[in-house]
């Protein structure tokens, strides 16, 4: 059984029979964990998935039951949520790719899978265009479809850039090193 969306699913007596039930009889679901423990609401949960659980389910009226184990899976895949972006150059690297969300909460793995870029030599705003595609990965290695985005790197206003003052360096003695700094008059 996969978890669903929300990463929960309740089980219901329908999902616990091959045949058909008795319209006229109440049934019971009863799940318990592999130490015993009793599932609330018969429903798996995010601490389920990855472990077998036990499923019983009792005719209330004549007190029959059945039992079965029940793998508890979670089969959906993360999602990506990528829009084209603006970096200044020195953020590049700090960038860790779109937002995912996965359904149970857990890590998800970005992966570049492609890659290209444009070298914009001319253009007064932009340095490059990356052009990406990704992919995420979740704990249970569902993967989401490949998400393609741009990003745009900023070219540095170099107007902003403070020079120090000029020095001319002169080495007296390049056998011991020994040099002398002086400012430029």
């Amino acid at each position: 059984v996969s978890v669903d969306g929300n990463c929960s699913k309740m089980i219901s007596p329908e999902m616990l029979v091959a045949g058909n039930l008795n319209p006229n009889a109440p049934y019971i679901v009863l799940l318990t964990d592999m130490n015993g423990k009793l599932i609330p609401n018969a429903t798996l949960t995010k601490e389920h998935v990855g472990t077998t659980v036990m499923a019983t389910l009792q005719e209330g009226c004549g007190g029959n039951s059945c039992w079965s184990n029940i793998t508890v899976e979670d089969n959906t895949p993360p999602k990506s949520i990528c829009r084209d972006i603006i970096l200044p150059c020195y953020k590049l690297d700090e960038y860790t790719g779109p937002f995912e969300a996965d359904n149970c909460g857990g890590i998800v793995k970005n992966v570049i899978v492609n890659e290209k870029i444009t070298r914009l030599d001319c253009d007064p705003k932009y340095i490059c265009y990356i052009d990406r595609s990704y992919q995420a990965t979740d704990e249970s290695g569902n993967k989401s479809a490949i998400c393609k985005m741009r990003i745009s790197l900023e070219r540095p206003d170099l107007t902003k850039i403070v020079m120090p003052s000029n020095f001319t360096m002169a080495t007296n003695n390049p056998l011991t090193g020994i040099s002398v700094i002086a400012p430029v008059s």
